[in-house]
């Protein structure tokens, strides 16, 4: 996953969440999921918007350096959304459940932010959300 590393929702899911934190962790899962898709989209139209604008017979910077700036806006709002849900979830585990999940973050070769996944185009190319985890919301009592 980019901005957040897709193992982490792995990790969170082994520990023992109750079946309200569940269905929260699965709301701020799915929202950040749609956030994500929307930007994704947008950042794919200002790429090709991007490479219009280059490939024009004269090349007007004024416009490229707005559109540049749009795409990096796009990334680190793709970013920062990761992160706020990430901390969000956290703010439904217990003092003990924080203590498992920091536990797991810090193997060793593991980082959260900079995992492989992000290393190699989670961010923007790979699936930000998904190694199959809580493919289904969770059941309702």
């Amino acid at each position: 996953m980019g901005g957040v590393h897709h193992r982490l929702w792995h990790y969170i899911m082994r520990l023992d969440l109750d079946q309200n934190q569940r269905a929260e962790i699965w709301k701020t899962k799915t929202d950040l999921m749609k956030n994500m898709i929307r930007k994704k989209a947008d950042l794919r139209i200002a790429m090709l918007e991007l490479g219009n604008l280059v490939h024009a017979d004269k090349t007007d910077m004024k416009k490229v350096e707005a559109k540049v700036k749009q795409i990096e806006n796009l990334r680190s709002s793709m970013l920062i959304s990761g992160i706020e849900a990430m901390e969000a979830v956290k703010s439904k585990l217990t003092a003990d459940q924080r203590k498992k999940l920091g536990n797991m973050m810090e193997s060793p070769g593991r980082c959260m932010m900079m995992g492989d996944d992000m290393m190699s185009g989670g961010m923007t190319g790979g699936d930000m959300m998904g190694d199959g985890m809580m493919e289904e919301a969770p059941a309702e009592d």
